[in-house]
C-alpha cells in the first residue's frame, strides 16, 4: 500500500526551509555564549561556520542540513558575522570526509539533553499531532 504524504512538496519545502527573515534570524540563530564557547574549538574558519549553521538549523527546523545543502545568503551571512568570518569561508566546510560526522558528534554534545519533563512533553505533542493527522486521512 503506498504511503500517504500528509504535506505537500510545497509545504514540506516550507516547513524544513532555512529563516531569511531577519526577526525570525534574531530570534532563532543568534549564538549565545555558551554556543559560541563550543564553536571556537573548532580550529579553522570554515569548520567554525559550518558547525555553527548546522546547530542553528538543528536548533531552529529540527534537522540536520543534507550534504550539499545551499544555504540560503541571509542566513548565511548573519552567522558569519556573529563569528566574524567572511561568508565565502563555508566553501571550505566539510571538505575532508569525517569533518561532517566529527561534527554531527559536536552537535549532540552542544545541544541540551532531554530530561524526563521534556520528552513527556514532546511525547504528548507526538500523541496530538498523531491524533490529528489520523482525523485529517479519516
Amino acid at each position: 500500500m503506498p504511503r500517504r504524504s500528509v504535506l505537500s512538496d510545497e509545504q514540506r519545502a516550507e516547513l524544513l526551509a532555512l529563516p531569511d527573515d531577519e526577526t525570525l534570524l534574531v530570534q532563532h540563530w543568534t549564538l549565545s555564549q555558551n554556543d559560541l564557547a563550543v564553536i571556537v574549538r573548532r580550529r579553522r574558519p570554515h569548520n567554525r561556520l559550518g558547525f555553527a549553521i548546522q546547530l542553528c538549523a538543528m536548533r531552529y527546523s529540527g534537522r540536520l542540513l543534507r550534504l550539499g545543502e545551499l544555504i540560503p545568503d541571509t542566513p548565511l551571512a548573519f552567522v558569519a558575522e556573529q563569528l566574524q568570518v567572511g561568508p565565502e569561508v563555508l566553501a571550505d566546510y566539510a571538505t575532508r570526509s569525517p569533518t561532517r560526522y566529527e561534527q554531527l558528534d559536536g552537535l549532540r554534545d552542544a545541544l541540551p539533553p532531554i530530561g524526563t519533563v521534556q520528552a513527556a512533553c514532546l511525547l504528548k505533542r507526538h500523541v496530538a499531532c498523531s491524533r490529528c493527522i489520523d482525523r485529517l486521512l479519516a
